[in-house]
């Protein structure tokens, strides 16, 4: 391997248990995030509207100048014009 990659490898034997894997920590991580966002008001009102619709992701609105998560307002369609 230090042929390969430059850098002296050792491997050792042990018993304990394994640490999870960086992909299966990765794996978890998301799992835990995609509960929190289930639990969102909103996601939960946009779920309940349409209950065969799947959570695929979140992404923040980035504000175009500053590149920045935005704050969506509302839209108050009492005001009329």
């Amino acid at each position: 391997m230090r042929r390969d990659c430059g850098a002296k490898w050792t491997a050792i034997h042990s018993n304990d248990a394994a640490e999870d894997t960086l992909h299966q920590q990765d794996e978890a991580a998301k799992t835990e995030d995609t509960a929190r966002q289930l639990e969102d008001p909103l996601v939960r009102a946009v779920l309940a509207v349409f209950p065969e619709a799947k959570l695929l992701g979140i992404k923040p609105i980035m504000a175009p100048e500053s590149g920045e998560p935005d704050e969506v307002a509302p839209d108050d369609e009492s005001e009329e014009s």
